[in-house]
């Protein structure tokens, strides 16, 4: 919450891919800053908090989120692969591995 750490709640596939726009906007390469693709919509965009749209979206853009148009299920809890599999991505979109 906006007041409370909660370190024992689940985290939800909107905070996680939030988390993850911040590492990039310290990791990211130099081939981001013309990143002007404006992706298409999730089919459940409105169930994505308005605090995380712009992440989601430049995640997306990026290609660490997957290009489709099926549900983002914001507030699902992510499995352990999924994240993984974000991360992976990251670090793929900044050369950081091949």
């Amino acid at each position: 919450s906006a007041t409370e750490f909660e370190p024992n709640r689940n985290i939800t596939r909107q905070e996680v891919v939030a988390v993850l726009k911040r590492a990039n906007d310290v990791i990211k390469s130099s081939n981001q800053e013309s990143l002007l693709i404006i992706p298409q919509a999730y089919s459940d965009q409105s169930q994505i908090s308005a605090w995380a749209e712009e992440s989601v979206m430049y995640m997306k853009a990026l290609g660490v989120l997957a290009n489709t148009t099926a549900p983002f299920k914001a507030n699902e809890n992510p499995k352990r692969e999924e994240v993984a599999h974000l991360i992976y991505n990251l670090m793929k979109a900044n050369n950081i591995i091949k």
